[in-house]
């Protein structure tokens, strides 16, 4: 998440969702996005209606290498109703 930190202010909010893993939870970099908004999530089946409709209207959908739920996030983000770019 440290890619968020340098996010220009006035630029269009994002949203990042992050599986809450116990490994992970006591290193999380950042909890609180003051320009976006951090979407913690235990199974993406539960959230993958809420990441859709965002992506249907974002610029742009990525998905991390490091993503426990890549291949269904993906599928999720080539899914999208928007023209934006996916980037895998």
């Amino acid at each position: 998440m440290g890619s968020a930190a340098p996010w220009p202010s006035g630029a269009t909010p994002f949203v990042f969702f992050e599986r809450d893993v116990a490994y992970y939870a006591n290193h999380r970099d950042l909890q609180d996005l003051p320009r976006g908004r951090l979407i913690l999530y235990d199974d993406w089946q539960a959230v993958r209606r809420v990441a859709q409709r965002h992506l249907d209207e974002a610029d742009v959908g990525i998905v991390t290498s490091y993503c426990p739920d890549g291949v269904i996030a993906a599928e999720t983000a080539a899914d999208s109703q928007s023209e934006a770019a996916s980037v895998l």
